[in-house]
């Protein structure tokens, strides 16, 4: 029924456009069609009929029908109308003709609803049929919209739909009401097919659908680089220290819950490879002509997931995930979407190269930044493999700079040697990018997985398709951007006078040699690395790298693994909450001198870390069961006087990690946990003890140096010295914490081993030196003791070489390397978010400019009334673009002006948006708007003055002092909202929707 379906695919689209021109008023419409005597522009979207009304005479026909849906002909377009607007008074309790002689007041109640079950039928009265020869059953367009937009938004599945609309006719089972529920699937498949392919102008064409071209209907992002939509003449020829501006930056990940069950379903493909999935023909073949490569090697890493995805409990999904592109934004790359067969260790080699070459096959951007968890294997031997691959998919070695990252969450558990070259916090021209932003992604797609892997192979795609398109973007792109640039600003001003403050009291000549030896690496990275210090002696690093070592050498424990975190990754995010709970206590002050923006920041720190927590609670669960009895109350606490269960407080909450609970605990857990977690804390007291004395050493230098150098000086200088050597004395405290936290486990896990020998209890009078301090300057070398931290051992450096001095240089210039790239990159981030806005501006308007030259594009093809449809929902969605680029520059113009940046991309916008109805032959929108945004000249629209409303601008901005209005209220993290017929996605590439304009 489907492939018979797809003949009537042209028509079925067609009837669908025609509905957004005036049908069968087309010819007789300027007179209302009941009284004859005034402008006939008004019709109701929710009866059968299509003719035009005046105002007064839709009023009297729809007295009794208040929750209808009007539309206007505003000349161009239908545009939102309300009963409530034109008047319209409900008399509840009496007649609408009669009015209530109590109480003539009225008041205004918004009203939900949504019909139930009908038996009736066709297109153009806006029923939708169950099949294309003979229909005996129908569905409303209202109908199929509402569970479109439902399934988007909350993810709900169309069993569950059908059986509520089911009950709505009869929740005691009493009629007999036919059953439909396979007949729905088939529309509800179709209606979203026809609304990605009416978003994607297939209509404005009379080229097939399946002839589009690849990912011709995927949407595409705004704020990325599109060179000829909204980059500048010229700007292959940027200079150096600007270009990387137009680089796109793009993230690949594999995601292993969107699976496929194996039910051996024959579902075709309503369009295969339009959107985000690749063309499956095309995949098909390229697989078979590809072997597998299962040696991959590693660096480290501690992520199991491919282990899972080829488990035994996988082996009845015939798809075992997918691999995905997303840019910058999180939108999804078009053709950037694959299935998965055997887990991301083939994908490394076949899917994830395939989609990564598929989305940049006709990409115009010379400079790639590609972030990837595994990119320090996965681009080893990259160029080799393009090159193994058929014409279609290689490009020459010269047409992109490709540049490769390791995003920021997943970069520490990757080997050291990953740490600072695949790093965004080190490699110039990446702004504050963190390359995480997938991962969001998946959050939003993941709850449709108990869905989609139930459906044929070809439901599936088009199901997460619609899913990507109605993903994170498009309408909160505007509150995001400037909430990161206002942060961008701020941040940038206060880590660059962080770096002028230090290189005050450093030689210019040592700045000097610094700066170049940052330039050759970053050039090169065979050069010297600046941002790493040498390791001396056994480390937690070095601990970390054995054990894991020994795991990636030990295949029966990484294919055994009970949890994706394998035992060790296990204890080594523990210890690391354990360092996130101390700095978050460390980090909050007194409770009286907290203002407004550190309470906020200590909230932010407390959720981060208690979602951290809950989500490791779930591997505890499985390597130390006895824990969950005492989470959950069913034991009772070894002490509870040590624990508190505070649930504003994460801070405060017990880990409960082996060292923490019994002997008879500890029984317990996961073979290996124990000696884990002994092995790191060792490395812990080994690495703190390491760090308390390059940190005294540090302060003993800078004690002499400002004795040397300071002592007459001005007060400021005076000022800024005992800040520098007060925030080491709060490193030194820090150290000494960690000290006695590790050292306290390690008693607990081993109280009699050897390394008692050498690490002893720390007490406050064993934290001096090296040398004597203040108060010992009157005792005698004879009579002098030196603390225990400078004997054994452990205190000589391992390295022989350096001395105390050279050891103290090279952690100040490690200080000055990371101040120094915090401030570069905060820098770049508040330059590229300038660009994108600009960009974004620019691709709407580009946008609006290609919609509007798709009117009249098939006359003479088609009939009139068809015809006028087309050039309606062309007129709609050109001022749809029009309009989403003034109110995002209407949102960001105040705010720029009061942060002192470039606002003169903006010419031609209005300082509040003016929503203006086209005339019947003039598109909206002004017709110069991109070229403006591209070339910089004036538009010809009229304007606001900016320069009179300074005031106003600082107040809405709140930077005058006060809190804002409400519009500021908008800037709010990216995450899911409502999508579906007229939003049709990311509010980017979306139909407009008159019902939320209405609203």
């Amino acid at each position: 029924r489907m492939e018979q379906w797809l003949q009537y695919r042209p028509v079925v689209l067609d009837e669908l456009l025609r509905l957004d021109g005036l049908g069968d008023a087309l010819n007789d419409h300027t007179l209302c069609v009941d009284c004859s005597n005034s402008q006939g522009e008004f019709r109701c979207g929710d009866c059968v009929e299509e003719l035009m009304h005046c105002a007064g005479c839709i009023l009297l026909s729809h007295r009794d029908l208040p929750l209808h849906r009007l539309q206007r002909w505003n000349g161009g377009f239908f545009e939102s109308a309300t009963l409530e607007n034109l008047g319209l008074i409900v008399n509840l309790g009496h007649h609408n003709t009669d009015i209530c002689p109590i109480n003539t007041e009225t008041q205004l109640i918004t009203v939900i609803d949504l019909s139930g079950y009908h038996f009736v039928r066709l297109l153009r009265v806006r029923w939708y049929p169950a099949s294309v020869l003979r229909p005996k059953t129908v569905f409303t367009f209202d109908l199929l919209d509402t569970y479109h937009k439902i399934s988007l938004q909350g993810k709900l599945n169309l069993y569950d739909f059908y059986t509520t609309i089911m009950q709505k006719t009869d929740n005691c089972g009493r009629l007999d009401t036919k059953y439909r529920y396979h007949e729905i699937s088939r529309c509800a498949r179709q209606w979203r097919h026809l609304k990605d392919i009416k978003r994607g102008a297939a209509g404005h064409t009379s080229v097939a659908v399946d002839d589009l071209g690849d990912g011709s209907l995927a949407i595409e992002c705004p704020a990325c680089p599109h060179p000829g939509q909204n980059l500048p003449p010229g700007w292959e020829n940027v200079p150096g220290d600007k270009a990387w501006l137009y680089s796109l930056f793009i993230a690949i990940d594999a995601n292993f819950r969107l699976k496929l069950k194996s039910r051996g379903i024959q579902d075709p493909e309503l369009g295969s490879g339009l959107a985000y999935f690749v063309n499956a023909a095309k995949f098909e073949a390229h697989l078979g002509n590809h072997g597998v490569e299962d040696n991959i090697e590693t660096c480290g890493t501690e992520f199991h997931a491919v282990n899972q995805a080829n488990s035994k409990r996988s082996r009845d999904f015939t798809v075992s995930g997918v691999g995905a592109v997303v840019c910058r934004h999180g939108f999804v790359r078009k053709n950037g979407v694959v299935d998965l067969q055997k887990g991301e260790r083939w994908a490394i080699v076949v899917n994830m190269d395939y989609i990564f070459l598929s989305t940049l096959k006709d990409e115009g951007i010379k400079t790639i930044k590609v972030s990837y968890d595994i990119a320090c294997r996965w681009s080893i031997k990259l160029r080799q493999r393009i090159e193994s691959y058929s014409e279609d998919l290689q490009f020459p070695e010269d047409k992109f700079t490709l540049e490769f990252f390791i995003p920021k969450f997943h970069l520490p558990a990757h080997g050291s040697s990953c740490h600072t070259k695949y790093s965004f916090n080190y490699r110039p021209g990446v702004g504050r990018t963190h390359g995480e932003n997938i991962e969001s992604g998946w959050a939003h797609t993941n709850p449709a997985a108990i869905s989609t892997r139930e459906m044929g192979a070809g439901a599936r795609h088009s199901a997460l398709d619609g899913h990507w398109a109605a993903g994170i973007g498009g309408r909160l792109l505007g509150p995001l951007l400037l909430k990161n640039l206002r942060e961008a600003v701020v941040m940038a001003r206060k880590c660059e006078e962080a770096c002028q403050d230090f290189e005050k009291h450093r030689p210019s000549s040592v700045i000097h040699e610094w700066k170049m030896m940052k330039l050759r690496w970053d050039k090169d990275f065979s050069q010297p690395d600046p941002y790493q210090v040498v390791e001396r002696g056994s480390n937690f690093n070095s601990a970390k790298w054995k054990l894991s070592e020994v795991e990636a050498l030990d295949p029966k424990s990484r294919s055994t693994a009970p949890h994706t975190l394998s035992p060790f990754a296990f204890v080594r995010m523990g210890l690391e909450l354990e360092n996130q709970q101390q700095q978050v206590i460390m980090h909050q002050g007194s409770k009286e001198q907290r203002t407004d923006p550190q309470k906020l920041e200590i909230q932010e720190r407390r959720n981060v870390l208690a979602r951290r927590i809950n989500l490791w609670r779930t591997a505890q669960s499985i390597y130390m069961p006895r824990v969950s009895g005492y989470l959950s109350g069913e034991q009772d606490l070894p002490t509870s006087d040590d624990y508190e269960f505070d649930e504003s407080k994460p801070e405060l909450w017990p880990l409960f990690l082996p060292s923490q609970v019994s002997q008879d605990d500890r029984s317990s857990c996961h073979q290996g946990i124990t000696e884990t977690e002994r092995t790191l804390r060792l490395a812990q007291v080994q690495d703190n003890l390491v760090d308390l004395r390059r940190l005294r050493r540090t302060l003993r230098s800078l004690r002499t140096y400002f004795r040397s150098n300071v002592v007459g000086e001005g007060q400021k200088t005076q000022t800024k010295s005992r800040t520098a050597e007060s925030g080491i004395v709060v490193r030194i405290g820090r150290t000494v914490l960690r000290y006695r936290l590790a050292y306290s486990a390690l008693l607990s896990l081993d109280p009699t081993g050897d390394w008692r020998l050498e690490y002893l209890e720390l007490s406050d009078k064993d934290n001096r030196g090296p040398g004597k301090e203040v108060e010992e300057q009157g005792v005698g070398d004879g009579r002098y003791t030196m603390s225990w931290i400078w004997r054994g051992s452990a205190a000589v450096l391992q390295q022989g070489t350096n001395s105390p001095e050279q050891e103290v240089n090279e952690t100040v210039r490690h200080e000055w390397m990371t101040c120094r790239a915090r401030a570069d990159r905060w820098k770049e981030e508040s330059d590229l978010l300038q660009e994108e806005m600009r960009r974004v501006i620019a691709f709407l308007e580009w946008k609006s400019t290609w919609w509007r030259e798709k009117v009249g594009s098939r006359l003479g093809s088609i009939a009139a009334d068809i015809q006028h449809g087309i050039d309606g929902y062309a007129h709609k969605q050109a001022n749809t673009y029009h309009q989403l680029a003034v109110s995002f520059a209407n949102q960001w113009i105040p705010h720029l002006l009061a942060l002192n940046l470039d606002v003169s991309w903006t010419k031609g916008y209005t300082w509040a948006a003016e929503v203006t109805s086209p005339a019947s032959k003039q598109p909206p929108g002004p017709s110069n708007s991109h070229e403006n945004l591209l070339s910089g000249n004036p538009s010809t629209s009229k304007t606001t003055p900016l320069s009179n409303q300074q005031d106003d601008i600082l107040k809405f901005a709140g930077l005058d002092g006060s809190s804002g209005n409400e519009s500021d209220d908008g800037i709010q993290e990216v995450g899911n909202h409502d999508e579906g017929e007229n939003s049709d996605g990311l509010g980017v590439g979306f139909e407009y929707d008159d019902d939320y304009a209405s609203r």
